[in-house]
């Protein structure tokens, strides 16, 4: 996964909307009704209608664990030890991120060694100031989870739209998902 999102139904739909009103207003064919009044609702409307945090960022339905784990490229138990907050290069400019250092304690699929990277992206104000979005998970040090985690040029992305979570709140993730298997020891070569 990339970390970018796609706007909603919603925000589409509301977006050619917009795009047919601008267009029946350059057209003239407005002259049989006031401009002001056109102006007035149109700004109405694009007001009332645009996407807010809440409606163009939404998860979907929770997956099961079955389609969860097929869509992850990483599932893995473990606790954070560590995290710090890091740019990130892209092609529209840095992204901000929460990295966060897990100690695997089992994985299922994916990389098995003993610690890995979790990138968990953030939105960065105008004024510079980053912080999480509505659909993103925040780690907490010292707990363990379950993460569905995506890998994206051989960095692993969180979100909180999967079925991540503290191991207590996945104890049916983990009986569908079985024993798993234990991380890889460093080599002594």
């Amino acid at each position: 996964m990339s970390g970018k999102r796609l706007p909603t139904t919603e925000a589409l739909q509301a977006l050619q909307f917009h795009r047919q009103v601008g267009h029946f207003l350059q057209t003239g064919a407005v002259n049989m009704i006031n401009k002001k009044s056109a102006i007035f609702y149109f700004t109405f409307i694009l007001l009332v209608s645009l996407p807010t945090n809440a409606t163009f960022i939404k998860c979907s339905r929770p997956r099961s664990v079955k389609a969860e784990f097929a869509n992850a490229t990483h599932v893995f138990a473990g606790e954070v030890i560590a995290e710090e907050e890091r740019k990130i290069p892209n092609p529209r400019g840095q992204i901000t991120a929460q990295v966060y250092l897990f100690q695997v304690e089992r994985y299922w699929k994916g990389k098995g060694k003993k610690t890995l990277e979790v990138y968990v992206s953030k939105i960065t104000s105008p004024d510079g100031e980053s912080y999480f979005g509505p659909e993103q998970v925040k780690f907490q040090p010292g707990v363990k989870y379950l993460i569905y985690g995506f890998a994206d040029d051989n960095i692993i992305y969180a979100s909180g739209c999967t079925r991540t979570a503290p191991i207590k709140y996945a104890q049916k993730d983990l009986l569908v998902l079985g024993k798993g298997q234990l991380p890889e020891l460093p080599s002594n070569k």
